[in-house]
């Protein structure tokens, strides 16, 4: 017995020919004939395989989709599978969240994204406004979005109260300070622009930075721990100062300006003076002065917060002149050294004096001698009644003496003796070579 592709079972000559076979035969034979009846005229044709041939299939959409052809049922199956994928749900006849052309909108919406604004709201989303601005609240931390405002603030230049010590200007920022603070530095009219940095980690550590309002001229310090240093100036503009300013008081680095003053080395003219400060402890200042009139120049310093004495650094000369230095005014007679003389100042004097003999008709000559060099001009009388001398010496060096001698064999008298000069700063004796 054969069985054919359609389940019917074929008797052969050596079969028996059963009850049971033929009946089997014939209700596979009313089967198939049964679908048949479901088909259509014409079937095979388009149209001919309808739901009653096909019958139901059931969808799994678990069986992964994957190129190549296939059944039906698994090419369905795929399809939903790939439906899942997309939707994101747990089966792919799940309705999904959205529509595609809910999600083309949203992408393409430029307004109330998940509920975006533009003003500064807690837990929304920042969204730009039409003009492409957007808002945020005032940073608290360091981290926080700058505003405009908090970048205003922060560069713009804050007046401050009338008096403000500087030393409390510990946060960063441009302040204008008008003050008669002890803590200001040296400036024209007690205000400056002060530019303020602060150790981010530490406010003990500060660094200011001022500028004069009226002038170019710009001082620094800083604070240390804690403890300020001095005000330094790092530009070189010139300081005027009040006459009624006391010297003793320029103990911040830079170049000043003064007529008159305390202190001053001297009196009734002008002095430019230097300041220079030790920067690593208070009390330790130098002081250069100089007459802006001469080439005088005076030095000192504060040791331990004790101001020394002026000392000169320059040297001054004499030139003749009737400006007088020394008188001797006593009537004097006799020969050989008559009167010596010391001067403290190198260059030329001019001595004046009265004379005559001590005999009538008996010359009586005198002549005087700077240092060791005698003078060329000299003075002779033969008669009793005083005559007027007038005689510029040579030059003589500083601590020299100056002689007045009669050689003669007669007595000379002599009064009214004055030295005379003018004290310059500029040797007027450059000729003179050797002298000093």
């Amino acid at each position: 017995m054969i069985t054919k592709p359609s389940g019917i079972r074929k008797v052969e000559a050596s079969d028996n020919a059963t009850v049971a076979n033929q009946n089997r035969n014939e209700d596979l034979l009313d089967a198939r004939i049964t679908k048949l009846d479901g088909m259509a005229a014409g079937a095979g044709t388009a149209n001919s395989a309808t739901d009653t041939v096909i019958g139901t299939r059931t969808i799994d959409d678990t069986v992964v989709a994957a190129t190549g052809s296939d059944t039906p049922t698994r090419l369905w199956s795929k399809l939903a599978y790939m439906i899942k994928a997309i939707t994101g749900k747990g089966f792919w006849f799940t309705p999904p969240a959205t529509t595609l052309e809910a999600t083309s909108l949203h992408l393409a919406a430029t307004t109330g994204i998940h509920g975006a604004v533009s003003t500064a709201t807690a837990n929304r989303l920042m969204q730009r406004d039409a003009a492409g601005r957007a808002k945020v609240a005032a940073p608290a931390a360091a981290d926080d979005i700058a505003r405009l405002d908090t970048v205003t603030t922060a560069t713009n230049t804050t007046t401050v109260t009338t008096n403000t010590n500087p030393n409390t200007l510990i946060t960063n920022g441009k302040y204008d300070v008008s003050s008669n603070s002890i803590n200001m530095p040296p400036t024209t009219y007690g205000r400056v622009y002060i530019d303020v940095t602060t150790y981010q980690f530490d406010t003990t550590y500060v660094a200011q930075t001022a500028y004069d309002f009226a002038a170019n001229r710009i001082w620094t310090r800083r604070n240390i721990n804690g403890t300020w240093t001095a005000w330094t100036q790092i530009s070189k503009e010139m300081i005027n100062i009040s006459p009624v300013v006391d010297v003793n008081t320029l103990i911040v680095d830079g170049v000043y300006h003064q007529v008159g003053g305390t202190n001053a080395p001297i009196v009734g003219t002008g002095i430019y003076y230097q300041v220079i400060t030790y920067p690593v402890s208070a009390g330790y200042i130098a002081q250069t002065a100089y007459d802006t009139s001469t080439n005088r120049v005076w030095t000192r310093r504060m040791y331990a917060s004790v101001w020394t004495t002026w000392t000169p650094l320059h040297k001054s000369y004499v030139t003749p002149s009737d400006n007088v230095l020394l008188s001797l005014p006593t009537e004097r007679a006799g020969t050989g050294q008559m009167k010596r003389i010391q001067v403290n100042k190198p260059g030329r004097y001019r001595l004046k004096g009265e004379y005559h003999s001590s005999t009538s008709g008996v010359t009586a000559s005198a002549e005087f001698v700077s240092g060791s060099n005698p003078v060329a001009t000299q003075i002779s009388s033969n008669t009793v009644t005083y005559a007027a001398f007038n005689v510029d010496l040579g030059y003589i060096a500083e601590n020299s003496y100056i002689y007045i001698n009669v050689y003669s064999s007669g007595a000379m008298y002599l009064r009214n003796i004055t030295l005379c000069g003018t004290e310059v700063y500029d040797n007027p004796n450059t000729s003179i070579t050797g002298t000093d």
